[in-house]
């Protein structure tokens, strides 16, 4: 079970001479697409169904050697929900910026990619990304599956935010109808220390 988006091939836009990519039709959208437009209608077996397969998604990733790097709700794909079939499933996609675990290349000049709420504050701090890189971006994702907010919404992704971020100050405030088991996992997984966030093995 992937849990990644399937790229069937590489084409070329006539008109304009751009590069395309044909991949499985995700008719839901984003993730951001689905809550911005659904998100009254989203059970907790939705959203449980949907970490469930954004987790087995980010653990066949990891099993490859694999850092995404870029885990935010633009990359989270949703299938057909009303079928029971594997086009139902959310899939992650956008591997683009994604790098082997081992990959020393951009050790003197680590470049950030991302979208500021889902990067992990080591990697504001312009150290290496890590698997637990990826496991804070889980944790926001969490966060704005509870919320049907992007995490930090009411805020300009500036600076400040970043700083804020480093600083231990900012993470968003969970809310109240957040189930408890649901609340610790994701403040495991949004740890400033990348060395107390959970494993995806862990989570899994």
């Amino acid at each position: 079970m992937r849990r990644i988006i399937q790229c069937y091939g590489v084409s070329q836009f006539p008109k304009t001479n751009d590069y395309i990519f044909v991949m499985s039709y995700m008719p839901n959208g984003s993730l951001n697409d689905y809550l911005s437009n659904n998100f009254k209608d989203v059970t907790w077996k939705m959203k449980l169904d949907f970490l469930r397969d954004i987790v087995t998604g980010i653990k066949w990733i990891h099993q490859n050697k694999i850092i995404h790097r870029d885990i935010h709700d633009g990359n989270i794909l949703i299938g057909n929900l009303e079928s029971n079939g594997p086009d139902s499933n959310t899939l992650i996609a956008d591997l683009g910026f994604s790098k082997p675990a081992n990959d020393e290349s951009e050790n003197s000049d680590p470049k950030i990619y991302g979208i500021m709420p889902y990067i992990a504050p080591e990697v504001l701090n312009k150290k290496q990304y890590s698997f637990s890189s990826d496991i804070y971006s889980l944790g926001m994702i969490m966060w704005e599956l509870t919320s049907g907010n992007r995490p930090f919404y009411d805020r300009a992704y500036d600076s400040q935010l970043a700083l804020d971020i480093c600083a231990k100050i900012s993470r968003p405030i969970i809310t109240e109808d957040t189930p408890q088991c649901w609340a610790i996992l994701m403040q495991k997984c949004w740890q400033s220390d990348p060395l107390k966030r959970p494993t995806i093995n862990e989570i899994y």
